[in-house]
C-alpha cells in the first residue's frame, strides 16, 4: 500500500499543472497513468482522441468507442478488483504524421475475493491531435 501511495504521489497531478503540460508528452503520460492508478474512467476519458479510442482488454480490439463507452468499459475493468500498485515503464515517441508515443505501465491489481495480486501491462498508445497528446489506444496485457 505505501508503494501505491507513493507512485500516486509521484503520478498525481493538480488541475492547473495538467492544462500547463497539455502539450507536453510527459506531463500527459503522468497525468493518465496517475488517473489509471486511481482508477478513475472520467479522468483518463478526458484524455482521450476526438474520434474515439481503441481498447483491448483480453478478448479483442474494440471501438473506436466514444467516451461514453469507453468510459464504461473502463469502469468495468476497474470495477473487478482493487489496484495495488501501477508503475510507469516506457514513454516514447515514435514518429509518424500526426506525430505518435506509446506509454506502458504495470499495473497490480488484487480481484475481488482474492489475496494474489495479479501483473499486468497497458499499454497507452498517443497521439499529437489538435495541439494536444491524446490517448488513441488502450491495450491490456494479461
Amino acid at each position: 500500500m505505501r508503494t501505491l501511495v507513493a507512485v500516486l504521489a509521484l503520478l498525481a497531478m493538480p488541475g492547473a499543472v495538467a492544462a500547463q503540460d497539455a502539450g507536453n508528452l510527459a506531463g500527459t503520460f503522468r497525468a493518465v497513468a496517475g488517473q489509471w492508478a486511481r482508477g478513475d474512467a472520467a479522468g483518463v476519458v478526458r484524455n482521450l482522441a476526438p474520434a474515439g479510442v481503441s481498447i483491448d482488454v483480453g478478448d479483442g480490439t474494440m471501438g473506436p468507442l466514444s467516451e461514453r463507452q469507453a468510459s464504461a468499459l473502463l469502469r468495468q475493468l476497474f470495477d473487478q478488483g482493487e489496484t495495488v500498485d501501477v508503475q510507469a515503464t516506457t514513454l516514447q515517441e515514435v514518429g509518424g504524421r500526426p506525430p505518435r508515443a506509446f506509454g506502458a505501465v504495470v499495473w497490480t491489481t488484487r480481484p475481488r475475493g482474492t489475496q494474489v495480486p495479479v501483473l499486468r501491462t497497458v499499454y497507452f498508445g498517443l497521439e499529437w491531435i489538435a495541439g494536444a497528446w491524446r490517448v488513441s489506444e488502450i491495450r491490456l496485457i494479461r
